[in-house]
């Protein structure tokens, strides 16, 4: 470790850069002897004043020079030592003769003084090694110093703000060009005065203070025999003391009389967009064994625990835990449902208490699985506990409706915290209360200060941050040249780290590693080693010591740990999203994105969508920086991202990405990429109805895909154009498109999904029954409808029988089969729900509704259209869903005998078919108008102009519309008349 110590860091440190005023005039006129003294004896007064601070003369030139205070020793007092200094060199006290010109006048100087990161190396040059420092606060300390007055000092804020001695300052203004660095100068007009304080090495521990009422809260909840689950999480800011509650409920369960054990899962920002990683490892911690076991150990983990699965399950379960052919995973809700089973089976064998902490950083897929915990039944109670920073309050709210938010102490809990401190032993009153205003109420700031106010004295910092990270670089300072490396090591690789990746990145004995790991302890920088990681004691103290490392040790590390990591995974499954971490903070932007891209093919064999959107975007700012180089996997992700977010109707963000996709694959002439592309944008058309533009478009993708004879693309191009189609109410040409997809889906691809978000097959019979139902052949698009049902069943994906179920409930429904219709909307209904596909499962509701609402039960219809219109789940849908969500609506309304409401909800279906100008749909909505006037009243005069509108549509479009037999008659009288026109507004 020696070999890390000696290389070059970066530190918080005050510069004093000083410079003689008139040395020019005071040597131009004497004898070269004599001016050689004279500046022999301004270095010496400059440099013995600097050293008896404690600070480092690192350069002079004749007549000034540059110090450094707080580095190499452990000083987190520099800022004040270097105003001391300053105050020393420009007024002597009677520890420095005073200096006086050849004219007799005292010799003055201008001091400039900033403090900041700074870069520290050694260069080593013929004439031996110096010490160099670099970075903007060298040069923010040499500009002061040049714009100070004769014989005056010029501090900056941040400098200021680090001094915890009582200084005297003036405000200096017209400094604009320093002022837009952050840098606001200050006259120092007194000598600083320091005060006593107590020993700064005295060590403590932190009292569990003001958070009385929230700890309560949570030992009530703990898990007591014969109790229901529950769940509880814990929102705050960074250094509030969330991870210290967290440690007194796990006190006070282990105190409980009946045993209560407890599971515990610290998010890992590397792992945040690895599917599953977070209920993996819990899972792991409940069979007792390593996460990284192989098949053999899971399954006689498994036996021991009692956990009996299905043949079937237990055979995706291992697929999964080896992520072997992962492309017959099920869908992500199948594959949390699984795992929150597993989970539950192999965890509550007795009261149990579940922390996951840091819940910020755990993946997406296993906060899907968090969700309902406290409502499932178990054996025996169990407790679930998470806490994280606020960025973690969505995901809480999605698991738990019972969330603690942590603010900042009162001053007077602030000040009862301060009082508990070892370290406050022997300071007054006064001195405590700053310290606790200064704090801002946050108990680990307060740490921080309490344990170096022994030489930083009782000034109140305008501005923390700065203060901590220098008190946290003193304090590492202070260690081992061994420890102070490792530390700095282990804090660029994460804030929890494995001890084995540690070892195995610093090339240490575990021997060495275990000696220092007991000095970071020791000095209050990590926790005692839990398990097999060693983790930091807040997120600061990480961020604080990584600021010290410098850049080329920064890469070396991070390429080490890319080495090791590959070293103790061979498989590199699972590893992909850290490796990428590394191998971006290497500048390594190549190996991160072939590892973000590895991480995402993963995520999307289980269709893990807030995960590869998680990995997109991490993607992206390494695409940007490679440029042309990583246009083409750009591409990829766009296509890669698309598919599974087309299914839940995350399109939105997607959208912006595919135009210059479009433009990249043509550019590089990839006709593949260009007609999935292709595809793409003209499914965004349909969904906003931009029929006519699309059209061209799906046309073009499929002469690109015929010609390259690539079924998936063909399936892809001929569906989007035969939607086209549909929306323009072309429907032969639609039929025919779906026929011959039908003709070419045959045979050995019947049940392949060649990329596709459903069975394709399936999906083309599906449709081409819905298309044959818009011009009345009802009869003989049923046989298609339940073919499609079929091969939906037989390949048992989920997508698929939810689509293609709606499209049979329908087809049912024109048939006037309405209990059979309801039956397949119901299943069609819960799988939607069940696996998260949003858009069909709000279509599905407004067809239930329909149906219900025929059967004479549409108070159910009523209710199942309120729920899923509160949901906000219509807010990712396409018009045509929302169209048929109102529709549904309104005919429960109108069968309940709510007819105003009936009519309002009307309005809505047809505004969202007059949006994407679909005559299908428009056809439907004016016949669905007029049928709810109608009822009412059969001669009512705006029923009779919609049912005519209608008339006019099916005309003019060849369209069939559904009547019921007492609107049907109407209808047929009306059709014999002159249709009235249809008005340019409703």
């Amino acid at each position: 470790m020696a070999d890390l110590a000696a290389r070059p860091e970066r530190s918080v440190v005050t510069i004093l850069v000083v410079d003689t005023v008139g040395s020019t005039e005071h040597i131009a006129s004497i004898d070269p002897d004599d001016a050689q003294a004279l500046l022999d004896d301004v270095y010496t007064h400059i440099r013995r004043t600097i050293e008896r601070a404690g600070g480092l003369l690192v350069s002079f030139a004749g007549d000034g020079g540059v110090a450094v205070f707080g580095w190499p020793g452990s000083q987190e007092d520099h800022a004040d030592r270097a105003c001391s200094a300053a105050w020393e060199i420009q007024h002597p006290s009677e520890a420095s003769e005073p200096l006086f010109a050849p004219n007799g006048k005292p010799i003055r100087f201008r001091i400039g003084i900033h403090s900041g990161l700074v870069g520290l190396r050694q260069l080593h040059l013929e004439g031996g090694a110096i010490l160099d420092l670099v970075g903007g606060t060298v040069h923010l300390a040499a500009a002061l110093e040049k714009r100070a007055p004769k014989g005056e000092i010029l501090i900056s804020s941040q400098t200021a703000q680090l001094c915890r001695s009582q200084m005297q300052l003036l405000d200096v203004d017209g400094f604009p060009s320093l002022e837009k660095l952050g840098a606001r100068p200050h006259h120092l007009v007194a000598r600083p005065h320091r005060m006593n304080a107590t020993d700064l090495a005295e060590r403590y521990q932190r009292p569990m203070v003001g958070r009385e009422k929230q700890l309560a809260a949570l030992v009530a909840k703990l898990p007591r025999k014969g109790e229901p689950n529950k769940s509880a999480a814990i929102i705050g800011d960074a250094g509030l003391g969330k991870s210290h509650l967290v440690t007194n409920i796990i006190r006070e369960a282990r105190s409980q009389p009946q045993s209560i054990e407890i599971l515990l899962h610290g998010g890992e920002s590397q792992n945040r967009s690895t599917p599953f990683s977070a209920i993996r490892s819990l899972i792991a911690q409940a069979l007792e064994i390593d996460s990284r076991s192989p098949i053999s150990a899971l399954e006689q983990a498994l036996a021991l625990h009692g956990v009996n699965l299905t043949m079937q399950d237990a055979k995706v379960f291992s697929e999964f835990w080896s992520t072997s052919d992962a492309k017959k995973m099920p869908s992500p809700a199948q594959l949390r449902s699984l795992l929150t089973r597993i989970f539950l089976k192999s965890a509550v064998q007795g009261p149990v208490m579940i922390v996951i902490d840091d819940l910020h950083n755990i993946d997406p897929e296993s906060a899907r699985c968090f969700e309902g915990l406290e409502a499932e039944e178990t054996d025996y109670p169990a407790l679930l506990l998470m806490a994280g920073r606020r960025e973690g309050l969505e995901i809480a709210r999605a698991i738990t409706d019972d969330i603690i938010h942590l603010g900042p102490l009162d001053i007077e809990a602030t000040l009862e915290v301060a009082r508990a401190f070892p370290a406050a032993e022997g300071l007054s009153e006064e001195v405590l209360l700053l310290a606790a205003q200064r704090s801002g109420g946050f108990p680990f700031v307060l740490e921080q200060i309490l344990s170096s106010i022994a030489e930083l004295g009782d000034q109140a910092l305008q501005d923390i941050p700065p203060g901590v990270e220098s008190v946290i670089h003193a304090r590492l300072h202070q260690l081992s040249d061994s420890s102070k490396a490792l530390a700095q090591a282990l804090s660029v690789l994460g804030e929890s780290v494995e001890l084995e990746l540690a070892r195995e990145t610093l090339g240490i004995s575990a021997g060495e590693l275990q000696r220092d790991l007991v000095e970071l302890q020791r000095f209050d920088l990590i926790h005692p080693p839990l398990g097999s990681r060693i983790q930091f004691r807040h997120g600061l103290l990480a961020d604080a010591c990584a600021n010290t490392v410098g850049r080329g040790r920064r890469i070396g590390l991070h390429q080490r740990a890319i080495e090791a990591i590959r070293s103790l995974h061979p498989a590199l499954d699972g590893q992909h999203e850290r490796l990428a971490h590394h191998a971006e903070a290497a500048g390594d932007d190549a190996l991160a994105l072939e590892h973000l891209w590895q991480a995402a093919k993963i995520a999307s064999r289980t269709w893990s969508t807030g995960s590869l959107r998680l990995l997109f975007d991490r993607a992206l700012p390494c695409i940007k920086r490679l440029g042309a180089k990583a246009e083409m996997r750009f591409v990829d992700f766009v296509l890669l991202c698309y598919t599974p977010s087309l299914q839940l109707g995350e399109l939105t963000q997607l959208n912006q990405y595919l135009p210059e996709a479009d433009e990249i694959a043509k550019r590089h002439n990839q006709p593949a990429k260009i007609c999935g592309v292709q595809c793409q944008l003209a499914i965004i058309a349909w969904f906003e109805g931009r029929y006519e533009e699309g059209l061209p478009i799906a046309q073009e993708a499929t002469h690109l895909a015929e010609a390259m004879q690539s079924p998936p693309l063909i399936f892809s191009a001929k569906f989007v154009l035969s939607s086209m189609f549909y929306g323009l109410a072309r429907l032969d040409e639609a039929i025919k498109v779906q026929t011959e997809l039908i003709e070419l889906l045959g045979g050995d691809l019947r049940l392949k999904r060649l990329g596709s978000a459903g069975i394709p097959y399936a999906l083309s019979s599906g449709y081409l029954s819905w298309y044959l139902m818009e011009v009345g052949r009802y009869d003989e698009g049923l046989p298609h409808s339940v073919t499609a049902v079929e091969v939906a069943d037989e390949a048992n994906d989920p997508y698929s029988k939810l689509l293609t179920r709606l499209g049979l409930g329908r087809n049912l429904l024109m048939l006037g089969r309405n209990a059979e219709a309801e039956a397949e909307l119901r299943l069609a209904f819960r799988t939607g729900l069940e696996h998260g596909f949003q858009p069909a499962t709000i279509h599905v509701s407004g067809l239930l509704a329909m149906a219900l609402s025929r059967l004479g039960r549409g108070a159910e219809g009523k209710t199942i259209y309120e729920e899923m219109s509160d949901k906000r789940l219509n807010e990712r849908c396409s018009e045509l869903e929302r169209f048929y969500l109102h529709a549904g609506g309104a005919e429960a309304f109108g069968a309940v005998g709510e007819t105003d409401r009936a009519l309002a909800t009307c309005a809505k279906a047809l505004d969202s078919a007059l949006a994407i100008n679909n005559q299908c749909l428009i056809s439907q909505g004016f016949g669905l108008r007029a049928r709810l006037r109608l009822n009412v009243n059969p001669k009512d005069p705006n029923g009779l102009k919609d049912l005519a509108r209608q008339n006019r549509l099916c005309r003019e479009y060849g369209l069939v519309a559904w009547q019921p037999e007492a609107i049907g008659d109407i209808a047929a009288t009306l059709a014999t008349k002159e249709p009235v026109e249809r008005p340019a507004a409703l």
